[in-house]
């Protein structure tokens, strides 16, 4: 456990250094890592906040003191449910997303989240992303979510203890998305990308799909966009959206 909690600690870092808004550029190391908050994809089953690195499991919140990231100690355990998927950290707040909803935990207590609210779904593979009061959900079918759906559920979450849907979108199958600004994303089949304009953030509206962009999950920030997928990792800068993503550079993985 412990060599894989140091292989998280080293993704997180170097998500850190290209993602933290807390320390100015070339002045991060690991005496001054403490109160950094990194940025993972959608599909990521850890996520760092403050001094707190979180990881889910299939049941259970794990939860370890990385004040000092090169000797991260584990507080505490937290069992939330079955199937559960993926983690986001938004605003004090961990959406979790399992494959029967999404789970809103409170971080007061950083050291033990407490649960605020489930939201619940039909059965499916569930990736959640948050930008202020609204939270959006991918459901896909796939080898262990054969009874789901396909579609982008838009979710109000202004009521933590009772999120409640707004609107569902149908979708061909969704994997991972983001969300930056007016701009949302959401990998189609692992091949295109679906890019919908969120300016009125309940009803999001679908502007273009670029196609062969085979991403699996994706960072969006100022305009530049990070994937990962079957070509590798690639990166694009989406300033001219909707009429073009620009491929700026590409690195193949496992090849």
């Amino acid at each position: 456990m412990k060599k894989i909690v140091n292989l998280i600690l080293g993704l997180i870092i170097i998500l850190t250094i290209n993602s933290c808004s807390t320390k100015e550029s070339g002045d991060l190391s690991f005496s001054n890592l403490s109160g950094v908050k990194g940025q993972g994809g959608s599909l990521a089953r850890f996520c760092i906040a403050e001094n707190y690195l979180y990881i889910v499991d299939n049941t259970n919140l794990h939860i370890f003191n990385i004040s000092q990231p090169s000797k991260p100690v584990k507080v505490s355990e937290k069992n939330i449910g079955f199937g559960i998927e993926t983690i986001f950290y938004y605003q004090n707040h961990l959406y979790i997303g399992s494959n029967s909803g999404m789970v809103i935990c409170s971080l007061t207590d950083p050291t033990n989240p407490s649960v605020l609210s489930t939201y619940s779904h039909i059965f499916s593979c569930d990736p959640v992303v948050v930008q202020g009061n609204i939270a959006y959900i991918t459901l896909r079918t796939g080898t262990t979510c054969a009874r789901g759906l396909n579609q982008l559920e838009v979710i109000d979450i202004s009521n933590k203890s009772n999120p409640q849907l707004i609107k569902t979108i149908p979708m061909s199958n969704p994997w991972g998305l983001g969300v930056d600004g007016k701009h949302l994303f959401v990998c189609e089949k692992g091949e295109d990308l679906a890019y919908l304009d969120i300016s009125n953030p309940t009803n999001p509206i679908l502007k273009k799909t670029f196609q062969d962009i085979f991403a699996y999950d994706l960072i969006p920030s100022n305009n530049l966009l990070i994937t990962t997928g079957k070509e590798g990792i690639k990166q694009f800068d989406y300033s001219k959206l909707p009429d073009s993503l620009v491929l700026l550079s590409k690195i193949e993985i496992g090849k």
